[in-house]
């Protein structure tokens, strides 16, 4: 896996574009097919692991919280850059 960490993305804004970045801390065996595969609806349904079909990002002035969850998780942060 790439380390980003050192690479904090802010949210940028031009004529033509507005995007933001939001930051994902995936749980353990995650984090490569995320990266490969992107956040398919089908990977997240309405059971177990994820109960309510949802998947968490942490805001992008809440990179700590993204941080707090890979203490846990080990895996790294993903950022995300999506059209605002």
């Amino acid at each position: 896996m790439v380390d980003r960490s050192d690479k904090i993305l802010e949210m940028t804004s031009d004529n033509a574009t507005q995007t933001v970045t939001i930051y994902k801390a995936p749980q353990p065996g995650l984090a490569q097919k995320l990266l490969r595969d992107g956040f398919p609806p089908a990977d997240f349904p309405n059971n177990p692991p994820y109960e309510n079909g949802k998947c968490y990002f942490a805001a992008s002035d809440s990179r700590s919280l993204a941080e707090e969850y890979n203490n846990n998780y080990q895996q790294g942060i993903l950022e995300v850059i999506i059209d605002k």
